[in-house]
Formats: C-alpha cells, structure tokens, sequence
C-alpha cells in the first residue's frame, strides 16, 4: 500500500538500532536474538495494513500485550527465562520504534487506541518522504553505532 507507511527497510534499521541499544546493558552473546527480535518487532505494527491502518496495532497497549505475550509464548514453548526476556524486550524496542517512526509521518498515531481515537503526530514529512525515511534510517544507525562502540570499549 503505497503512501500509507515508512520504508520497510527504514522501519527494520531503526528497529534494529533500538532494540541493540538494550544490548548495551547485556552480554554480547544475545545481540543476535535482540536483532531478530528488534526485525520482528518493527514490523510488527504493520500487520494492520489491510484493517484499520495506524490504529489497531499502532498504539501503547497493543505494544505492551503483544511484547507480553511474545515472551510468555516463548517460554509456554520452552525456550529459557533469559531468552524469552531478551526477545521480549528487543521485540518492544523494535516495536516502539515503529510507532515513533509513524509518529513522524503527517497522519501519525492512535497511540491512545482503544481509549482515543486521537491521531498524535510531529509531522515532518510523508511516510513516503525522503526526510522521515532518511531520519529512520540516520538515527537507527547512530544507535547500532553506539552499541558497536559500547562493546569495542568494554
């Protein structure tokens, strides 16, 4: 759906970037579930596409009960505490992140839903500008920066 949501590919990098930014705190051996978990999350949201776009699963507490539920399912399917507590939490990152990428975009986000239907926004370009692609972009690289350099210093 053209027009309607950032790059996939800007969503996945500041996803990725965010969830890394956990992996600060966490020893290196887990910076590949945060990066899969912060893929998954990011792009999470956009499974509402085709059913009530930027509202159903672009809001807090959808964020919140399916990054919940993400790490109970882990653990229901065996996989361990400490496993199950990264995943959750770089899916939230990856998630998080997405909703502050579509916050950008002049129609925004019902972050409030199912409470408010408000559309909260700082517009600053279309979701299909190059300004808030590029910003996604930027700034999830400057993330996945700083947790490169936090692990070269430690």
């Amino acid at each position: 759906m053209a027009g309607v949501c950032l790059k996939r590919s800007a969503h996945i990098i500041f996803g990725v970037g965010s969830s890394l930014l956990i992996g600060i705190f966490m020893p290196l051996t887990y910076s590949f579930i945060l990066i899969i978990s912060g893929v998954l999350g990011s792009l999470f949201p956009d499974l509402d596409l085709r059913y009530r776009h930027r509202i159903l699963l672009h809001n807090i507490l959808m964020l919140i009960i399916s990054s919940m539920l993400t790490g109970f399912l882990l653990l229901y399917l065996g996989f361990s505490r400490i496993f199950s507590a990264y995943f959750s939490a770089g899916f939230f990152m990856g998630y998080m992140s997405h909703l502050m990428g579509d916050l950008l975009t002049y129609r925004g986000v019902a972050l409030l839903y199912p409470f408010s239907r408000k559309m909260f926004k700082i517009p600053i370009g279309s979701s299909e500008s190059t300004l808030v692609n590029l910003l996604g972009y930027l700034i999830g690289i400057l993330f996945i920066a700083i947790y490169i350099f936090s692990k070269i210093r430690s």
